[in-house]
This record gives C-alpha cells, sequence and structure tokens, in this order.
C-alpha cells in the first residue's frame, strides 16, 4: 500500500500541482490509515466502509480535533477514489456519510490600529537586526506575503525605483506585489545600508562560503532564513506589544486591508 500512496503523492504533485503543505498532510493522514489497516490485517483490495468508519472513530478516541477527523476522512476517500480510477481496487468504497461535529466557524480575528502602531514602535529601534525584521513585517503586513515567501525573495526580485517585488505563488506562477511608499523607503534602506551588515566579513578569496549573496533577507551568519525563525521573530515582537492574538499571515494581511478601508 505504501508504494501506492507514493504514486498517488507523486500524482497530485505532478497533476493537480498540489503544493508541499497539501501533500505532507496527504502523506500523514494515509500513513495513519495504512498502518491502521496494517494492525488490522486489511489489505487495500479487501476494505469495506466499516473500516474507514471504525479508524476514523479510532482517531475520535484520541480526541483529534474535528478539523483533523474531517481533513483525515476526506484524504482517505480522495485516495480511495485514486485507487479505484488506477485500477487497484475493483470497487469503489467511500464512508463519507460517517457523523463528525461541524466545526465551529472561528470569529475573524484582526489586529487593532493601536496593536500595530505598538508593533511598529517595538520595531523602531535603530540596530540592523530591527531593521530587517520591520521590513519583514510590513511585507506581511502591507502585502499578504507568508513567511515562505519573504525567505525566498532574491535581491534580483525587489525593483526599488519601481517599488514591487515579485514572488511565485503556491502554483509556481509569478506574481507581483507593489509596495507602500512607506515600504519602499524601508526595503531602500534595507538593501542599499543594512544589508550588508549580515554579510560583512565575509572572505571572497576562498573558493566555498556560507554567505548567501542572492537572498534577500539573511540570519546573523549571512545565510538563508528558515520559516520557522521569521515566525519566531514575529512572536518575539507580538509578545513585547503583549498582543496574545494569532499573527499569522492572514491575519496580518486582513487587519491592513481593514484599517484601509476605515480610513
Amino acid at each position: 500500500m505504501r508504494e501506492i500512496i507514493n504514486e498517488f503523492l507523486n500524482n497530485i504533485k505532478t497533476e493537480k500541482k498540489a503544493t508541499k503543505n497539501t501533500i505532507e498532510s496527504y502523506n500523514r493522514d494515509l500513513t495513519y490509515f495504512s498502518n491502521y489497516l496494517n494492525e488490522k490485517n486489511v489489505t487495500l483490495d479487501k476494505i469495506e466502509p466499516i473500516n474507514i468508519i471504525m479508524f476514523i472513530n479510532e482517531l475520535k478516541k484520541e480526541n483529534k480535533s474535528t478539523a483533523t477527523l474531517n481533513r483525515t476522512l476526506s484524504s482517505v476517500n480522495t485516495f480511495i477514489k485514486y485507487a479505484y480510477t488506477s485500477g487497484y481496487i475493483k470497487r469503489m468504497v467511500s464512508a463519507s456519510k460517517i457523523a463528525i461535529p461541524k466545526t465551529a466557524k472561528k470569529e475573524k480575528q484582526i489586529l487593532t490600529k493601536k496593536e500595530v502602531s505598538k508593533l511598529r514602535e517595538i520595531l523602531s529601534e535603530d540596530k540592523s537586526a530591527v531593521k530587517r525584521d520591520k521590513l519583514m513585517f510590513e511585507l506581511m503586513y502591507t502585502t499578504g506575503l507568508k513567511p515562505t515567501d519573504i525567505i525566498n525573495i532574491k535581491m534580483n526580485d525587489i525593483d526599488l525605483e519601481m517599488g514591487y517585488i515579485t514572488v511565485l505563488n503556491s502554483k509556481g506562477n509569478e506574481e507581483v506585489k507593489y509596495l507602500e511608499s512607506n515600504t519602499q523607503k524601508l526595503a531602500k534602506e534595507y538593501v542599499t545600508a543594512v544589508r550588508c551588515d549580515f554579510v560583512k566579513g565575509e572572505d571572497f578569496t576562498k573558493k566555498t562560503t556560507n554567505k548567501d549573496t542572492n537572498t534577500l533577507f539573511l540570519n546573523k551568519d549571512g545565510e538563508m532564513l528558515s520559516r520557522q525563525s521569521v515566525w519566531k521573530t514575529l512572536k518575539k515582537y507580538a509578545d513585547k506589544a503583549e498582543i496574545t492574538k494569532d499573527l499569522s499571515s492572514n491575519i496580518l494581511f486582513d487587519s491592513y486591508q481593514y484599517h484601509k478601508a476605515d480610513k
């Protein structure tokens, strides 16, 4: 079954253009499902709806969230449909009518203007790392860029004079993000006077170097930032500003759009 799962994952990657996170979610869900079937000595070609129902019930006993249960059930049904259309099983099997409580809709969170002002105040310190972090925050807040987008921006992706950044979306297509005048000003300062602090001391006489000369945002060692480090950095400033809300990139951009409309 593992080989069929791998084939399915490759199919949604190449044919459906699924994102890395989507593929990882499918892989995680289907690995749990495969392990469950192995424990019950059930092969894929002998699977019945009751097997899927019992599997989901096992997850319920583990106190998995409603969102996780729904996602896992969807993953299993999509995989089984693929197995059927690919000829691995002789009949279509599904268990879409399992009673799973509906996910309660979360109230949409946004930052208040006061909270944004507090963050900007904390990010006004005259240090290279803080100036870098402030630009990252402003890009996420005013353009909707995600941490994955932020860490992958190259020097030639940003046009300082015209005021825009080119990024690749989840489908691999280019998107142009125009910068507000203040963000454009921060970007110019960072590129021309701040970024050099992160690559200073590089020995260009050496044939190899760990320094990254093309990525826009660098860490103190002159290397590419990680997605996790961007989140940790953002949370650090949120804690200083005494903001308890989850500062996802969606919440930041939703806040910006709300504040812009509320002017």
